[in-house]
């Protein structure tokens, strides 16, 4: 008991029993699966997988699209402007 008391030791030698139970009872899963649990894993990463590859596409874009507006919204206000000087100088 040096590391603390008596409760905070009773209380870590519940918790690590606790998660060995539960690290047992996974891997007697794992085994009573076989094949399964390895193939339902491999379904899991692909659809993670998958599911990143969305996500940055989609980010993709948005940021094109955000850039492709930024573009479009400046050359219009050059053309306005450049218009705007087309005019002025039409009047004299």
């Amino acid at each position: 008991m040096a590391g603390g008391t008596y409760r905070t030791t009773i209380a870590r030698l519940i918790w690590q029993a606790a998660v060995a139970v539960v690290v047992a009872l996974l891997l007697l899963a794992a085994l009573a699966l076989g094949k399964m649990a390895y193939f339902m894993v491999q379904e899991a990463i692909v659809v993670m997988l998958l599911i990143a590859i969305l996500v940055a596409v989609i980010l993709l874009f948005l940021v094109a699209f955000v850039l492709f507006q930024e573009g479009i919204r400046r050359a219009i206000l050059w053309m306005t402007s450049g218009i705007g000087r087309l005019t002025k100088l039409s009047h004299r």
